[in-house]
């Protein structure tokens, strides 16, 4: 897991600083999930942030791991508007968080492979 520095779709100031995003994520992990690693990589990486970059910087990093990028069902509403979406939907995994009514909302572009839904 690792704390997005800046969301370019979102304004900066509706969002929470990296460093308290950091904290949050800390937090989260902290002796629950050993499996899950926090990276800081993103945190070096020009801003602002794009996931189809970080994707790419860490498939050369770890090319022995396969990704799988974890967003909430909000996020993937706006998936079509990153930059390189394509790219990303067939470089890593997507597990979505629903955070809303249905994950099945016809809203969603039909091209995204959900590969795993979590639960609440």
């Amino acid at each position: 897991m690792y704390p997005s520095p800046q969301n370019p779709l979102k304004k900066r100031e509706d969002l929470a600083s990296p460093e308290v995003r950091l904290q949050m994520l800390k937090i989260a992990l902290e002796d629950r999930h050993p499996k899950i690693k926090l990276c800081l990589d993103e945190l070096q990486l020009p801003t602002p942030s794009y996931t189809h970059q970080t994707i790419e910087h860490l498939q050369q990093k770890y090319p022995e791991l396969n990704f799988t990028l974890i967003l909430g069902d909000d996020s993937l509403r706006s998936l079509h508007r990153w930059k390189n979406y394509t790219n990303i939907v067939q470089q890593v995994k997507l597990m979505v968080y629903p955070r809303r009514n249905n994950i099945t909302d016809p809203q969603y572009p039909s091209i995204f492979p959900i590969i795993k839904l979590m639960r609440h």
